[in-house]
């Protein structure tokens, strides 16, 4: 990665989070093959009946469907494309679940740009501020720093 590109992509740092990826609304059926696939199938994401019960009222993403959720089908547009990648690592700093997310719910995925550097021995190293929201209310669902490690 040459020294201008790195400059070039330091111009989208921001204080704001850009704009809204694709809307994308959280079913029943993506909780339970999510809790099939990762045994967590604990009844308030996959039992209808009990959660009725609960304190939500009704069945619940899981925390980690949400965070998965974040890597394409959330992703706002890109900002700019790196090329001549070998490979692409995401590293999750820190995830902070504020809301329970109920099925039906329509989600969105935003971020923002905090660092750009270059680390010997790594490669580029981006650091985004990531949040997933609620498409009706706006109010945070999700929200975490991440950085993606391209080599």
């Amino acid at each position: 990665m040459l020294k201008s590109q790195i400059g070039e992509m330091r111009k989208f740092r921001s204080k704001e989070f850009g704009p809204c990826g694709p809307r994308e609304c959280v079913t029943q059926d993506m909780f339970n093959a999510f809790g099939g696939v990762t045994g967590d199938d604990q009844w308030i994401h996959t039992n209808t009946e009990r959660a009725r019960d609960s304190l939500f009222k009704g069945t619940v993403a899981q925390g980690h469907l949400l965070l998965s959720l974040t890597a394409e089908k959330l992703r706002p547009p890109r900002l700019f494309i790196i090329e001549d990648i070998q490979s692409e690592v995401v590293y999750s700093e820190l995830i902070r679940y504020k809301r329970a997310v109920p099925a039906g719910a329509h989600i969105q995925g935003r971020q923002r740009l905090i660092s750009v550097r270059r680390v010997r021995h790594v490669g580029l190293v981006l650091k985004f501020a990531i949040q997933v929201i609620f498409v009706d209310t706006g109010k945070v669902v999700m929200e975490g720093i991440v950085e993606l490690l391209y080599r």
